[in-house]
């Protein structure tokens, strides 16, 4: 049974999966160093997209059939835990603004529950929170996937699979390509049009994922030294091509490059670290802490931002009790939005906040499996 999970196992995505949430993490903090040579590969110019190219490649076409059945599941494991979780940070974020805390960030966060912050705001906008604000994906990475089956069920015609496949991949990439036209330079506010927008830009990722598992002669090959050269270089290119910038916010629409740079940037982002990973995962593919991250990536989605702050607390905590981190800014700890402490100024010490915000998620996955397994075995024995 083991050998027959191993054997199904796909280790290049794996490590796809564990490397994409690692560069979330770190472009929600100084992420000097993870983009790769010569910081060709910065965040925010891939990493969202490429879970949805994964949602994609792994698509099951037999969900074809019964479109509604896919979207309950996705539903579930997806949005239920999403707004759970939504109510947790919200009653943390009003028990902090007692304490005085007040951030400010790009939009402005709440410190009450209401239907807005519980129901409206997490799909409309989802940073109603601010430990919390990376749950926007979620929403949109499910209306993306439900979206996506729909398209196939409408594209699907008896006995010609071929056109289904070709109609929902066309469908999702116009749809994605309109989403970016929409958004331009400037992005959208909080809306229905962002909401929107934002399903049909990830739905376009999940299309051309689907695509590549169908043409698997796509992915990297064993020559993978190669395309990941070929992908600088393009790179680089694409990168004057950007005025020096490839970077865009998809969490606002916000795509200062037009359509076809944009998805040029993505889709070769995504193969250069494919081709990382299909060089890793003959060395790490079967890590047991590269497998709980990659199996972890929700997790540590919705939670890593909370590590953060965390490990900010426990830096005020020692400066007030110790001669340590007397440098350390309180007024900017209570204010800002994504504050982070780096001692002696060495913004080196980033590894400590992204081995904390990855390790805390971590630690909750796999207490709470944990759990689950124990309860399991307790319900067994009644």
């Amino acid at each position: 049974m083991a050998e027959t999970k191993a054997r199904k196992t796909n280790y290049d995505f794996q490590v796809f999966k564990a490397i994409a949430i690692t560069l979330i993490c770190a472009g929600h903090m100084w992420n000097k160093g993870f983009g790769g040579p010569f910081d060709l590969f910065p965040g925010y110019s891939f990493h969202v997209a490429a879970f949805a190219f994964v949602g994609g490649y792994f698509y099951n076409p037999r969900n074809d059939a019964a479109p509604l059945r896919y979207i309950g599941r996705k539903a579930r494991a997806l949005l239920v835990p999403t707004f759970l979780f939504n109510v947790a940070y919200g009653a943390l974020a009003v028990w902090l603004h007692r304490l005085g805390f007040d951030w400010q960030g790009e939009t402005q966060f709440y410190y009450e529950l209401n239907f807005d912050t519980l129901v409206r705001l997490p799909l409309l906008s989802g940073h109603q929170f601010n430990l919390n604000y990376v749950m926007w994906f979620v929403p949109s990475l499910f209306f993306a996937e439900a979206g996506y089956v729909l398209v196939r069920r409408l594209a699907s015609l008896p006995g010609k699979p071929a056109v289904t496949e070709a109609v929902a991949c066309a469908t999702a990439v116009l749809l994605g390509a309109w989403a970016i036209r929409t958004g331009g330079e400037s992005g959208l506010p909080p809306s229905v049009t962002l909401m929107m927008g934002r399903a049909c830009f990830l739905m376009a990722f999940v299309g051309i994922g689907r695509l590549v598992a169908l043409r698997p002669q796509l992915l990297p090959a064993q020559r993978a030294l190669r395309t990941l050269a070929l992908c600088c270089l393009l790179q680089l290119v694409l990168t004057f091509a950007c005025e020096g910038d490839v970077r865009y916010v998809a969490a606002w629409l916000r795509f200062p490059h037009g359509v076809m740079l944009t998805y040029l940037v993505t889709l070769n982002g995504i193969a250069f670290w494919l081709c990382v990973s299909k060089i890793l995962a003959p060395s790490i593919g079967k890590s047991r802490a590269v497998n709980a991250v990659a199996n972890s990536t929700y997790s540590i989605m919705m939670h890593h931002r909370l590590g953060f702050f965390l490990l900010s607390g426990a830096y005020f905590l020692i400066s007030r009790h110790t001669p340590l981190f007397s440098d350390f800014s309180v007024e900017k700890f209570m204010v800002e939005e994504s504050f982070h402490y780096y001692p002696g100024g060495y913004v080196q010490s980033a590894m400590i906040y992204l081995i904390v915000g990855m390790g805390l998620p971590l630690l909750m996955h796999g207490s709470w499996g944990a759990l689950k397994r124990r309860a399991g075995r307790t319900s067994g024995t009644l």
